[in-house]
Formats: C-alpha cells, structure tokens, sequence
C-alpha cells in the first residue's frame, strides 16, 4: 500500500523535480517563459485531468456550475467597484 502511494503520488512529483532540474543545468531556460507555460498550459491541463477523473453526480454539477457562475459575477462586481474607486477606465466593462 505505501509502495503504490509512492509510485502514484511522490515518484511523478520526484520526476518531474529531477527533470526540471536537469533542463535548468542543460539549457538557459527563461523562468518568465517556463511561468506562463506553467500558468496558461500545464494548469489548465492538470485541471482538465483531474475533472475529468472525479466522479460528481448531476446534482452536484448542476450546483457546482451555479456557484461558478455566482463566484464570476461577484468577482465582475468586485472588479467594477474597484475600478470605480480607483477611477480607472471602466469602458471595458460596458
């Protein structure tokens, strides 16, 4: 049991470490490029992955859709506001 918790959980995150290391000692790679490869590539992939593997019932989609809808409206609220209070230029927003 702990062998098969190692094999899937600590070995990928080791091999991944140890790659990385050895492209960083290799090559001279931009940490500003491997961030938004990070950040607009590998994130969204990693998240695809794991919905997709999570075995939700229709109910609580449904519910999970709703709040993901009420977190982005109230974050749009949150945001004009801001802009508002800070007098930045709200043209975007209409």
């Amino acid at each position: 049991m702990i062998l098969s918790a190692f094999v899937e959980v600590l070995l990928p995150v080791a091999v991944v470490i140890a790659l990385g290391y050895v492209l960083g000692r290799t090559f001279p790679l931009d940490a500003r490029t491997l961030n938004r490869l990070s950040l607009y590539i590998l994130s969204p992939c990693l998240m695809f992955v794991s919905m997709l593997r999570t075995d939700v019932a229709g109910d609580a989609a449904l519910r999970m859709a709703l709040q993901m809808l009420i977190v982005m409206a109230a974050t749009t609220v949150c945001a004009a506001v801001a802009a508002f209070l800070f007098k930045q230029d709200t043209e975007i927003l209409t």
